[in-house]
């Protein structure tokens, strides 16, 4: 039987997804997110962002949610993730621009 073993894959997979994601957010908004408007480092960040919160989710959640093999485990991981991009995305925007020493 081989979806146990999938399973663990697919979880330990999306959770190295999600820590990498979230990392590159909170790094993302601390740091280009306050360059100018026009920076190139700054739309590529926001595109990245908005990809790695949606493509992949997206596709993951399609195959857990409603695929063969149902795992109610990935579709709360993304649930969370979801919740935890929102969360550092009005916290560290709302903490306004980061002083430069």
């Amino acid at each position: 039987m081989p979806w146990p073993d999938d399973a663990a894959l697919a979880r330990g997979m999306l959770l190295l997804y999600v820590t990498a994601q979230l990392t590159f957010v909170w790094w993302y908004l601390g740091t280009w997110y306050w360059l100018p408007t026009a920076s190139v480092k700054r739309l590529f960040g926001w595109v990245v962002v908005i990809a790695s919160f949606l493509v992949l989710p997206l596709k993951v959640y399609r195959e857990a949610a409603h695929g063969t093999h149902k795992d109610s485990i990935l579709v709360v991981l993304l649930f969370f993730d979801g919740i935890v991009l929102l969360g550092i995305l009005f916290y560290r925007i709302s903490r306004k621009k980061p002083s430069v020493h």
